[in-house]
């Protein structure tokens, strides 16, 4: 996953090094990208849902 990649890049590897704050703002950050990550996904299915049609 490209956005947790991102935050483990920022925040380091080990995540019982981060402060409180840091583990926040990590999870924050993970859960929105997550959402955006999902919706991108979720636009995809029409097209796929054609392709699959198509294929039959």
């Amino acid at each position: 996953m490209t956005c947790y990649d991102k935050l483990v890049q920022k925040y380091g590897p080990d995540a019982s090094k981060y402060s409180e704050t840091q583990m926040l703002q990590f999870n924050d950050n993970l859960d929105k990208c997550v959402a955006v990550c999902a919706d991108d996904h979720i636009k995809l299915i029409p097209e796929i849902k054609k392709r699959f049609a198509k294929s039959l």
